[in-house]
């Protein structure tokens, strides 16, 4: 069976410098952390788990790689305010945010994210997903009733976004919002 969704090269959105630096930093959390020698291990950044002994460790580090370099693109080009920043990587780091308010949809756009193998390219920002989840039939009524929420992300259809809040490429003739076509 295929994936559904075909993993973007690095290099089409990052440059090597950028990467090599991420791959170094990844190595080194990997090399440094605590559970190092245990039969089971933790991805330390983006907090899946693995037998050393008998799953590869490299595609643990890829997956970190692309969540690394994923947080720094949110720095950059992500949404300014502080309370939706940084990039949370993993389920812990997700479900320390669900509280209410903006930084839930920021836990939800980030597990969207790690959906779509933290494809910055490919995904919706983070303005015109939280806008998506503000008319959602499928999200709560404590975020989407939120005048708060509604006036600082107005409510707006976006094709793709379904039951679980993860965000899907359309299919056919559906285009990404506007404001995705001419990111960097």
């Amino acid at each position: 069976m295929a994936p559904a969704h075909k993993i973007r090269p690095l290099d089409a959105k990052f440059t090597a410098a950028e990467i090599a630096e991420v791959k170094l930093y990844v190595d080194h959390v990997f090399n440094t952390a605590a559970d190092r020698y245990e039969t089971i291990r933790q991805n330390p950044l983006t907090g899946g788990h693995w037998v050393p002994r008998l799953d590869p460790t490299k595609p643990q580090k890829e997956d970190a790689v692309r969540a690394v370099l994923a947080r720094r693109w949110h720095a950059k080009h992500g949404p300014p305010g502080a309370d939706l920043q940084p990039l949370p990587l993993g389920y812990e780091e997700r479900e320390l945010l669900k509280r209410g308010g903006a930084t839930h949809i920021l836990a939800w756009y980030a597990r969207s994210l790690d959906n779509l193998d933290y494809d910055v390219v490919e995904h919706p920002s983070f303005y015109d997903y939280a806008c998506g989840v503000m008319v959602c039939e499928f999200a709560p009524p404590f975020i989407t009733q939120d005048p708060k929420l509604q006036r600082r992300f107005p409510p707006r259809q976006l094709a793709g976004l379904g039951g679980s809040l993860y965000w899907e490429p359309p299919k056919g003739d559906q285009r990404r919002p506007s404001s995705m076509r001419s990111l960097p």
